[in-house]
């Protein structure tokens, strides 16, 4: 059995990801080329902003689906 609350809040965070990540992504491989980075440089930089972005999306559709079934 499909839990439908969950499907809709996994199918919303990967929409919302898709489009805070696309923008984001481009901007933090411009600053790493602009500033010459390494590629080792590079993947830390941008893994590392994307991992707080990516907490705090995560941790606002948790809040936002737990207050609507709530």
């Amino acid at each position: 059995m499909i839990d439908r609350e969950a499907a809709k809040e996994s199918f919303a965070d990967s929409v919302l990801a898709t489009l805070i990540n696309f923008p984001l992504n481009y901007m933090l491989i411009w600053i790493a080329f602009r500033l010459e980075m390494t590629v080792m440089q590079t993947t830390l930089f941008c893994t590392s902003i994307l991992f707080v972005v990516a907490t705090y999306r995560k941790y606002r559709v948790r809040i936002h689906f737990k207050r609507k079934v709530v």
